[in-house]
């Protein structure tokens, strides 16, 4: 990433747009087919996005158990389908910042993902090791260790979270 990043600010300087495809000429070949590229990647990673959506919100909207299959046979359903598009397509034509709302979750979920939970399920793991496993035990150091990485983690969620926010706001 580091390194892209730095081809295109070499490339254009300072006035580099985030999208960098964006500094190209319109007329450019090469920029042309990058584009088409994207339409390509994002018309056919919409699918893998939007079913994961519809499954979770219904989860959470209907009071039905899980593991009984109810609500996949729901989710499959066209009205389902149908309204999840429609809520999608009804948020994007309202003129939500989309890329606000992809920071918001960026930095809160990739911040407790990458930092917090890892360090929790270790601490756990330490806690209540499986029967017959041999797992070392874990010193005080790197227990000091995992919670300062736990706390890290939260502030860094934190400070994005409440910056994601003021540029939406």
């Amino acid at each position: 990433f580091l390194l892209v990043a730095w081809c295109g600010f070499a490339t254009f300087g300072d006035a580099s747009d985030a999208l960098i495809l964006n500094n190209y000429a319109s007329d450019d070949p090469l920029a042309a087919a990058a584009r088409f590229g994207i339409l390509l990647a994002v018309l056919f990673e919409y699918p893998l996005l939007e079913r994961p959506f519809r499954l979770t919100a219904l989860e959470l909207l209907l009071p039905i158990p899980q593991f009984t299959g109810a609500i996949t046979r729901i989710a499959n359903t066209p009205v389902a389908a149908i309204a999840s598009v429609a809520l999608i397509t009804a948020i994007a034509a309202a003129g939500v910042p989309l890329d606000s709302l992809g920071a918001l979750g960026g930095c809160t979920g990739g911040a407790l993902l990458i930092y917090v939970a890892p360090a929790l399920m270790t601490l756990k793991l330490r806690a209540q090791p499986p029967e017959g496993a041999d797992l070392a035990e874990l010193g005080v150091v790197t227990t000091v260790g995992l919670w300062g990485v736990a706390v890290t983690g939260l502030v860094l969620a934190v400070v994005g979270t409440v910056d994601a926010v003021s540029q939406m706001v």
